[in-house]
């Protein structure tokens, strides 16, 4: 009787716990660090990283990656980057550019926006840096 008082205790906390896991989740918070116009601080490549950007007028924003310059090899990595608005709807997806890096350019109205940036490291020899900055433009 212990025992099944017991693991009915366990199951209770366990389903509390991924409840209050879930709740959180659900309540927005991106866990992004800032972006500002001008050029990040290095970003390894390393899953999906999140960028949060406030937007104060109808602009074009410019988002570019680049390789780390100064470091012999190429890069060894994809990335893939989406512009997320305040509801998460996807308004806009960055480019493909070559060797990796990616670039996107959207027109964006005042609002609170995240862009995710997944980046895929590949196989072979690694004789380069897996990371990369980000140049951000509000134009």
């Amino acid at each position: 009787m212990k025992y099944a008082t017991i693991m009915m205790k366990t199951m209770a906390a366990g389903a509390l716990a991924l409840g209050l896991i879930s709740q959180a989740a659900a309540m927005g918070g991106t866990g992004a660090r800032t972006l500002e116009p001008g050029t990040s601080t290095l970003q390894q490549v390393a899953g999906t990283q999140r960028y949060a950007l406030e937007v104060g007028q109808a602009s074009q924003l410019d988002i570019r990656s680049r390789n780390v310059v100064g470091y012999a090899g190429a890069p060894h990595f994809r990335l893939n980057g989406v512009l997320l608005d305040e509801q998460r709807n996807v308004v806009g997806t960055a480019e493909q550019v070559g060797g990796g890096q990616i670039a996107l350019n959207q027109a964006v109205q005042p609002g609170r926006y995240v862009f995710e940036v997944r980046g895929n490291v590949l196989g072979g020899k690694r004789e380069g840096v897996n990371q990369y900055i980000l140049q951000t433009r509000l134009l």
